[in-house]
């Protein structure tokens, strides 16, 4: 190959990995603003953008250029394999707990039947939905007598709760203007007493603040708790934002992804969802035995199921 081509090819590919290296960068900086949060969200997409530009600079012999861009490249791996390293588990002797987490996609989704038959599959301890309708719990009630424990709101979005164990205590909370709902409970099981709560937090295209603030309250009453926690939503947040770093931190918990690899489940419109913001978060003291994202059910989200192990107390 000519020098000429190969310097074109070197320079064609210093486009978009200049692109990456600048957007990728930004996203470090996620509180500086919401351009630069957005930017987080993407590692995955930095990470194989550089996996497919990079060697064709290697190739063309452009060495100095390689080395900049590897930097930004490996700055960007360093968050995405570290989801596949296994971290140290508690040794929880308790309940196993298993959770499964669903975005319905309210109205629009009406595959009753495919969202029934894959809680059946999974048979879950507990089942959470946001993006809930009264027909969706019409249809879930009748469907479902063996959780008997169940907590219900249908409007302002919409969550629910639905359990096998008992629910000892439970709040339906709201938050900002458009008075999002979520649920703070606690559930008895076997011996052992565990708070739940399950979130959705609101989009933060038009509404940024408010996510942010509806985050930072969660996080602090996540962080009070003195029992067993697990939180479970869609948090409209992704792995790598800052502000999911701030509500790990602030709430002592940790994410069940760590582990088992990236599991994304935003948006089924694309063949490869490339976003997480579908979460299962626990504190320390709780186990996480196994991991796993389900098959599309009709929504733009793909449920989330997860095996906990509790510590006995």
């Amino acid at each position: 190959m000519g020098a000429c081509l190969k310097r074109l090819i070197a320079i064609f590919c210093m486009i978009p990995l200049g692109l990456l290296s600048i957007a990728s960068a930004a996203g470090f900086f996620g509180h500086a603003g919401q351009i630069c949060e957005l930017c987080s969200h993407l590692r995955a997409v930095y990470f194989v953008g550089f996996a497919v530009f990079l060697p064709i600079l290697m190739f063309c012999r452009h060495f100095k250029a390689f080395a900049l861009f590897a930097l930004f490249a490996v700055a960007n791996a360093v968050p995405v394999i570290d989801l596949y390293v296994p971290s140290s588990q508690p040794e929880a002797d308790g309940q196993v707990f298993s959770v499964l987490q669903f975005n319905l996609w309210g109205g629009r989704n009406r595959n009753y039947r495919s969202v029934i038959d894959t809680i059946n599959q999974y048979s879950p301890d507990v089942v959470g939905f946001s993006e809930i309708t009264a027909t969706w719990e019409e249809q879930l009630t009748q469907a479902l007598p063996q959780y008997k424990h169940r907590v219900f709101e249908t409007r302002f979005g919409g969550v629910a709760l639905l359990s096998k164990w008992p629910i000892k205590h439970s709040e339906i909370l709201y938050y900002g203007p458009r008075q999002r709902p979520r649920i703070e409970a606690q559930l008895q099981v076997s011996n052992t007493l565990i708070d739940l709560f399950l979130i959705h937090p609101v989009i933060p295209k038009d509404r940024y603040a408010e996510r942010n603030g509806e985050l930072a309250l969660v996080s602090e009453h996540a962080g009070e708790s003195k029992l067993p926690l697990i939180l479970i939503g869609d948090l409209n947040c992704s792995s790598w934002s800052a502000y999911f770093e701030d509500f790990l931190r602030v709430g002592h918990l940790k994410d069940t992804q760590k582990g088992f690899g990236f599991m994304p489940t935003w948006s089924t419109f694309l063949r490869v969802p490339f976003l997480v913001i579908d979460h299962c978060l626990v504190t320390k003291d709780i186990a996480v035995q196994k991991r796993q994202v389900g098959q599309n059910v009709g929504s733009d989200h793909l449920p989330v199921y997860v095996e906990l192990k509790l510590p006995k107390r």
